[in-house]
């Protein structure tokens, strides 16, 4: 059976830290890595009290350029929300095919203290890692039974 996990490459889109306010988001290569979707999964700890927050994507044909907003149609690709709970989970399936730029960013903000953390990943990629460095990650376990 084929892995459906081995054409996935994980990205740290935003470095887990305590923030009130906006966080700042790493760039992923989407395009650079072959891939025609991306994932964004953003993850909340332990906070105080329900939370607003907001989550939209950027993108821009380079690492450090200037990010606009990820469009969809006329629809812009952002989701806020009077509900943030401890442990709250928020899932982007995005197809980045097209005229998508190269590079994009998930962007998040509150206005209350809250411990947040976002993955990448990106899959449909023509060069599939082979190895955890390649994948991304620091110990990189397959098992078939």
């Amino acid at each position: 059976m084929k892995n459906p996990f081995h054409e996935i490459k994980l990205f740290n889109a935003v470095t887990p830290a305590a923030v009130n306010g906006a966080v700042t988001p790493v760039a992923v290569d989407v395009h650079g890595n072959g891939a025609q979707w991306v994932r964004f999964v953003v993850h909340s700890a332990a906070h105080s009290s329900v939370l607003a927050a907001a989550v939209s994507i950027t993108e821009c044909d380079t690492s450090g350029g200037t990010y606009n907003t990820f469009t969809e149609g006329s629809a812009a690709t952002v989701v806020s929300t009077s509900s943030w709970t401890a442990g709250s989970i928020m899932v982007y399936d995005l197809e980045w095919s097209g005229a998508r730029k190269r590079y994009a960013k998930c962007n998040f903000s509150t206005g209350s203290s809250i411990v947040v953390g976002a993955v990448a990943e990106i899959a449909g990629m023509t060069n599939a890692p082979q190895s955890a460095t390649e994948n991304g990650a620091l110990e990189w376990i397959r098992a078939a039974g």
